[in-house]
């Protein structure tokens, strides 16, 4: 990673505030926890995220995709890197021998990872997923406190956790349903508890789920966009419970200047006749669009950060370039300009809420390919 940007344009990560969400979750939480990196880390990168999470001691990670995890593995091969997505059968081998732990939500495929297994020399590691009451993946419950003696005779599988998914704790009108899936994780944890090793993993507790749960019903927390610094809702933000401050977000998306223009009055900036400028208007450009994570609709209703001053955007975002005005003073080129921030006004929860997208979306759909520089 390099220190110092030379990118046009790039996601800054602010390396002290990113531990410092760590500290305070686990200030909260109290148990152990892992870090989600799915969705690129939620933008962040995966590798990057996964380093950070790293050097703040975190050494659980969850992803998606079964492949992210195996590549993942042999970077940080110390760490248990669990998939909770599903895998295909000629893949199985790969994960077996490299220890990649994978959900299981249908009982059917624990008997057809167990005959993968045994044509192997190393066992399937795997996650039972409970369904609580979410009604999306899961193997019912009931049916996991009926078969779980037989599911652990099986010899060729090794259960190393028991998980759930909560149906989204950052509503506030579906707290009922939440509470009723509690009820139900803790009812099949005392009946499975006395057939499985004391050393499995618990885990249900997603971002909204530790903020909202009092309880701590699990041995460690699944998390993932909090880990981040971003509250799912901002009725969850307001339950925050513990005493040391709230995560926050710990990334800018920044560009540089790359040129000039003039806009004279009465003309129309890019594409369409959407913009109109009232006035002789001085421009800049940066090398940043749609494609780099800005969304369209931010149209007209945004404006990027130079230093503390505060320039409005003109005309429609392009793919990957934006037109704004220019600074009362012209600088350099290659002046630095943020254009997404970490902190009010212009951040990333108003850029989800003027664009329609919700917070998830608007990190996860930052480009793979957009350079990551930590500071």
């Amino acid at each position: 990673m390099n220190q110092e940007p030379s990118y046009n344009q790039w996601l800054e990560i602010d390396k002290k505030k990113f531990l410092q969400n760590v500290s305070d979750l686990k200030e909260l939480l109290g148990t152990d926890i892992a870090a989600v990196v799915k969705g690129n880390g939620y933008g962040h990168g995966m590798f990057e995220a996964t380093q950070l999470f790293y050097e703040a001691g975190i050494r659980h990670f969850c992803t998606y995709h079964a492949h992210a995890a195996l590549g993942m593995k042999r970077k940080f091969p110390d760490c248990r890197w669990i998939a909770m997505g599903p895998v295909r059968r000629e893949e199985f081998a790969q994960y077996f021998q490299e220890g990649v732990e994978l959900f299981v939500w249908d009982a059917d495929f624990l008997e057809v990872l167990n005959e993968a297994a045994a044509q192997s020399e190393h066992k399937a590691k795997v996650h039972l997923e409970l369904e609580t009451g979410m009604y999306r993946t899961g193997i019912p419950a009931e049916l996991a406190c009926q078969k779980i003696k037989e599911w652990t005779e099986l010899k060729s599988l090794d259960i190393c956790g028991v998980c759930t998914h909560f149906s989204g704790a950052d509503e506030e009108d579906n707290l009922e349903r939440i509470d009723h899936q509690l009820k139900v994780w803790n009812k099949a944890k005392a009946t499975l508890t006395p057939f499985l090793m004391e050393e499995v993993l618990w885990h249900g507790e997603s971002s909204s789920a530790a903020v909202y749960l009092k309880e701590r019903a699990f041995t460690i927390a699944r998390m993932g966009i909090l880990m981040y610094g971003f509250f799912p809702s901002e009725w969850s933000r307001q339950q925050w419970p513990g005493k040391s401050n709230r995560p926050a977000p710990a990334i800018r998306l920044k560009a540089r200047i790359c040129g000039y223009n003039h806009l004279p009055k009465g003309k129309h900036t890019g594409y369409g006749a959407v913009y109109k400028a009232d006035s002789d208007t001085p421009t800049a450009i940066i090398p940043v669009g749609y494609a780099d994570g800005f969304p369209r609709n931010l149209s007209h209703q945004w404006a990027v950060k130079s230093g503390q001053q505060l320039l409005h955007t003109l005309g429609r975002i392009n793919m990957n370039m934006t037109v704004f005005q220019q600074a009362k003073q012209k600088r350099q080129e290659d002046e630095e300009i943020t254009v997404i921030d970490s902190t009010p006004p212009y951040d990333w929860y108003e850029a989800g809420e003027k664009s329609g997208r919700f917070i998830y979306e608007i990190l996860t759909c930052l480009p793979h390919s957009l350079p990551k520089v930590i500071k």
